[in-house]
């Protein structure tokens, strides 16, 4: 499952779940990356929130480049990541073809079902 906002200065993952039949393969790992990709070159801050009890997301996103933004939620128990913005370069442009890829490919996982995983 998988629901991304665009904001004029941040791509926020707002709800990232991999199925169990995907988890340890690297596609968390391969998803978060093109939404690196992606930002940077839109110009934007990937920003996203977890759990703080969730180790081992906590650890992806540190490998990945994200750094703890602030803790918020009922006893702080969230946490936001996020990378920095980052500078517009001579590549700067809008990247729909790999979003399009990217969409092709998440349907592609979740078997061509659209909504969530079945029960």
């Amino acid at each position: 499952m998988l629901h991304v906002e665009h904001r004029p200065t941040e791509t926020y993952l707002a709800r990232i779940e991999i199925h169990p039949d995907h988890r340890n393969l690297g596609t968390g790992s391969r998803l978060i990356r093109s939404f690196l990709h992606q930002a940077r070159r839109q110009s934007r801050r990937l920003t996203l929130d977890t759990l703080v009890i969730n180790g081992r997301a906590r650890a992806l996103y540190r490998r990945l480049g994200l750094n703890e933004v602030t803790r918020h939620g009922e006893n702080s128990s969230k946490i936001k990541v996020s990378t920095e913005l980052p500078r517009p370069g001579p590549n700067h442009r809008s990247d729909r073809a790999s979003a399009s890829v990217l969409n092709t490919w998440l349907v592609a996982l979740a078997g061509g079902r659209h909504g969530g995983w079945p029960g």
